[in-house]
């Protein structure tokens, strides 16, 4: 791939065209997407500098994490710096959907204004293994009403599988966002596989 594909493109437009590709059935055409979304280019042409410098790269993650290529996403995330709150934000989805969040939680603990997600904050703390802490904001939190009740409950049983029954857990009629996933997945009582879009297909290939 020319490495100046892209460099006289404005790179709102190229975003733009990321962002409304309609899916591809095939698997040569997601491959060669996948290669371009990935390649090493030069970057494309910012027309107003008072825009945010970064929209291009952000389509790109994006469109890898939907593509379910976690991995090259993750790639492109890493290469980031200093990191912002948007692409943190990404960072987050992918170590969820991914089940790996080591780093990411060091990087949240050391620099917590990257993201006010409480419940990532609580699932952070146990990760790295100071449940005293993660108990403690999760109270508070509640007594401040800075979480609801269902989300509380869900946090309470990954802190404590014997607070809460599994089947408890079962009835609820849950989202199944990116964190809500997480959790479910690591008590072993996931959705089915079929039931989720590519990206939260990432652990059962």
């Amino acid at each position: 791939i020319n490495s100046k594909i892209w460099s006289e493109i404005d790179q709102n437009i190229l975003a733009s065209r990321i962002q409304i590709l309609p899916n591809l059935r095939f698997y040569a055409a997601q491959s060669f997407f996948k290669r371009l979304l990935i390649a090493e280019t030069d970057p494309p042409k910012i027309v107003d500098f008072s825009e945010r410098q970064d929209r291009y790269l952000l389509a790109r993650i994006d469109r890898l994490i939907k593509m379910g290529a976690l991995d090259e996403a993750e790639e492109l995330v890493q290469q980031i710096s200093p990191l912002t709150k948007d692409s943190f934000s990404r960072w987050k989805k992918i170590s969820l959907l991914g089940g790996r969040l080591t780093r990411l939680c060091k990087q949240l603990i050391a620099k917590p204004a990257l993201s006010k997600d409480i419940s990532l904050r609580v699932i952070c703390y146990a990760k790295l293994g100071d449940w005293d802490t993660a108990a403690l904001i999760l109270s508070t939190a509640s007594s401040l009403g800075l979480v609801d009740n269902q989300r509380e409950t869900l946090l309470v049983y990954h802190l404590d599988p014997q607070f809460i029954g599994t089947a408890e857990i079962k009835k609820m009629q849950l989202e199944f966002d990116e964190l809500e996933f997480f959790i479910l997945e690591q008590a072993n009582i996931g959705g089915k596989p079929h039931g989720f879009s590519v990206p939260y297909l990432y652990r059962k290939l």
